[in-house]
């Protein structure tokens, strides 16, 4: 659970974002729907404008309130420094009528040869002329736009060579003790596939470091490479540990990087990226404010844990829902919280789902706890648990060497009204059951991120 007070706050706007706009505008003809999203993104920014005037016009808080980011592609508000105190923060809430709400900007977290006869993984495999598509093609994810928000990605490892188009390093700066080397990976910024291919396709890993541009989505963590390998590693190493979808193509949007916290240990954090603008870059990779060239998928395998938040109170699951609601696929990790289960007092029969208060969460709150993750939590958003490698659920204890981390799950905290249901929803529909598929989570064996020394001198 989050415990650490936030940097930064999200003012939400109650506004539709950019991407609806694109959703709703598919059918007509190119010219009129550029001009339609050139005027909606316009409509867009000139009401955060007129928010953060209105804001800074109140003297209770013009020289507390200082905007420091804009979103409006996949949500619509804008950041502010949370020096705040929680009246303040709710007195700025209802002093204008358009603010949705103010919520803390918390940080995110990562979330990781029998699973293939569990999963189907080796019969789609194996029996191309069974297992097609709706237009006769093989499963094998061939055309398929594939956004994986994660760690980066080993440019140089042969599961993927030819198959990663495009991608943006979100992370900023690197930590005291760097090499020269690493230093290259933390330049913020579009990763360059034409410069990489002609440094690749030369020779030259093994010989001068290349510019920062060539490597800044390279992955110095392991978990992007992990997860691109079970999505869609090729087999070129180990054709065994070929992935689900081993011909989809890769867009690579680097939010972690290796990291030390303020005890000194090593871990891999977010580095000052934010999952919005990766979202944001996910439906837009060219960043025209236009969106036929968004992912067919895009994967996030992190998150934090949702605690009393909801699919409505996590601004990462409002834009997930946004995108979802657009047409495009979004998965992610449920989480590997199952410490944080749902928790009930009082008549354990009780119905979660009931109207009469009749369930009750921890102390006085009446409710309860969701150990599922944002923005996993979002109801369209496609919630994936984990089960051990015999596909049973597993118990949360880190204790023992056999044991498995338990899988996050449980209800979703009720959404708060009929206003924020997400297309097709009804008020019915409060509680949402997460996640929506399990496969197995432990001992699973997926591509590894290679050595830095491959960038070095030899």
């Amino acid at each position: 659970m989050i415990t650490e007070k936030p940097l930064r706050l999200f003012v939400r706007l109650k506004d539709d974002p950019l991407i609806k706009t694109w959703a709703s505008a598919k059918r007509s003809s190119n010219r009129d729907r550029n001009t339609l999203l050139k005027n909606r993104k316009q409509e867009i920014l000139n009401n955060i404008d007129r928010v953060y005037i209105s804001m800074k016009s109140n003297p209770l808080f013009n020289k507390k309130v200082h905007i420091k980011e804009k979103s409006y592609k996949t949500i619509c508000g804008f950041y502010i420094l949370n020096n705040l105190s929680e009246r303040e923060i709710y007195n700025l809430k209802i002093s204008n009528s358009n603010i949705d709400n103010i919520q803390p900007d918390y940080p995110v977290e990562l979330n990781n040869n029998t699973s293939n006869h569990i999963t189907g993984n080796d019969i789609v495999r194996n029996h191309p002329e069974i297992f097609k598509d709706a237009d006769g093609y093989p499963l094998t994810g061939k055309g398929v736009k594939a956004a994986i928000i994660d760690t980066g990605i080993d440019l140089t490892h042969p599961d993927f060579q030819g198959r990663i188009m495009g991608g943006y390093n979100f992370t900023n700066g690197a930590p005291s003790g760097a090499t020269p080397t690493e230093n290259l990976i933390f330049t913020p910024g579009p990763w360059n596939k034409g410069a990489f291919d002609n440094w690749w396709n030369n020779g030259s890993p093994q010989g001068d470091p290349p510019s920062s541009d060539v490597v800044n989505i390279m992955d110095d963590c392991g978990h992007g490479t992990h997860v691109a390998g079970t999505l869609g590693g090729s087999g070129a190493i180990e054709p065994l540990m070929r992935g689900v979808a081993s011909e989809v193509d890769f867009y690579i949007y680097k939010i972690f990087a290796f990291d030390i916290n303020n005890n000194g240990d090593v871990r891999c954090g977010t580095r000052g990226a934010n999952p919005l603008t990766a979202l944001d870059r996910a439906v837009d990779p060219n960043n025209d404010d236009s969106f036929d060239d968004a992912a067919d998928v895009i994967n996030c395998s992190w998150g934090y844990s949702s605690g009393w938040m909801g699919p409505d109170d996590c601004q990462a699951a409002i834009a997930v829902q946004n995108i979802v609601d657009s047409g495009i696929v979004v998965v992610a990790s449920a989480g590997n919280n199952q410490s944080y289960n749902v928790f009930w007092s009082g008549n354990s029969g009780a119905n979660p789902e009931a109207t009469d208060g009749g369930y009750h969460g921890e102390g006085s709150q009446r409710g309860y706890n969701s150990s599922v993750g944002c923005p996993a939590c979002a109801v369209g958003a496609i919630a994936v648990g984990a089960t051990t490698e015999f596909d049973k659920t597993g118990t949360h204890n880190w204790s023992s060497n056999n044991s498995f981390v338990g899988s996050s799950r449980g209800p979703t905290w009720p959404m708060r009204g009929t206003a924020n249901m997400p297309v097709g929803y009804q008020q019915g529909d409060r509680v949402q059951h997460k996640p929506e598929i399990a496969a197995p989570g432990q001992h699973i064996c997926s591509s590894s991120k290679i050595s830095f020394k491959i960038f070095s001198p030899v």
